[in-house]
């Protein structure tokens, strides 16, 4: 980016001040930007959004290399920067659950590792047989690859009916909440409530006890969880 706004007559003092500018927003935007990936209902589309803004930027540099719209498309970047990473890692674990998840991010930080290294070499190929401005077209067009896969994740595949299933479990199943406790866990009685839910299991917590339920076998839609559920109460029922 410093060698393409240089041949832009860009003074040292804006380049700089740009690339600060986006630093620092990535820097305080990891926290909040965990905090909206855990809000949204929705990290399919929370994350076709970032990728969409990054494609943005990236063709607002291209087009229009002024100051204050540079400026704006490094903020954009770095914000959405931010959400990438947390949305990864929560599709991830809808996935697979959390038996599976430190196989699932180490094979994520492979390909990542290896997209960098293309993606590089691209864009380094781009700049010198074409020109600079390709390297930023470039980098939009390879959104294009991302949408696709997100895409392609089918919605009951990840944890879209983690904030219902919360929320239904805790207003209309607090028995089965300590009986899943009590008699298959081990715990003592307490006003268990559910946490969270994936495939692989469900998070119970009292106070601050926390507890874990690992279901037989995964479960990959919203029919699968409920039939599990019961069969869990069930068995739950019959220790008692």
């Amino acid at each position: 980016m410093a060698i393409y706004l240089t041949a832009h007559a860009w003074t040292q003092f804006d380049i700089g001040l740009v690339l600060t500018a986006g630093g620092l927003v990535a820097l305080a935007g990891q926290m909040p930007g965990g905090v909206l990936v855990d809000a949204v209902r929705s990290a399919r589309l929370l994350g076709g959004l970032a990728v969409a803004a990054i494609c943005l930027s990236a063709l607002a540099m291209a087009i229009w290399p002024i100051f204050p719209v540079v400026l704006a498309s490094r903020v954009l970047h770095a914000s959405a920067s931010c959400v990438i990473g947390p949305i990864v890692a929560a599709i991830s674990l809808g996935l697979v659950g959390h038996a599976a998840l430190g196989a699932r991010l180490g094979r994520n930080a492979r390909f990542a590792s290896i997209g960098n290294g293309v993606a590089a070499a691209g864009m380094g190929l781009c700049g010198l047989l074409v020109s600079n401005q390709a390297v930023f077209f470039l980098t939009a067009l390879l959104v294009a690859p991302a949408l696709v896969a997100l895409v392609r994740i089918r919605p009951h595949d990840i944890t879209a009916l983690e904030p219902d299933v919360i929320e239904h479990m805790n207003g209309d199943h607090r028995e089965a909440m300590n009986l899943y406790a009590t008699k298959l866990l081990g715990a003592d009685g307490a006003d268990w409530r559910c946490t969270g839910c994936d495939p692989g299991g469900m998070d119970l917590r009292a106070g601050a006890r926390t507890l874990r339920l690992d279901f037989p076998e995964r479960v990959t839609s919203g029919a699968e969880l409920r039939k599990m559920l019961v069969r869990l109460a069930a068995e739950a029922r019959a220790r008692a």
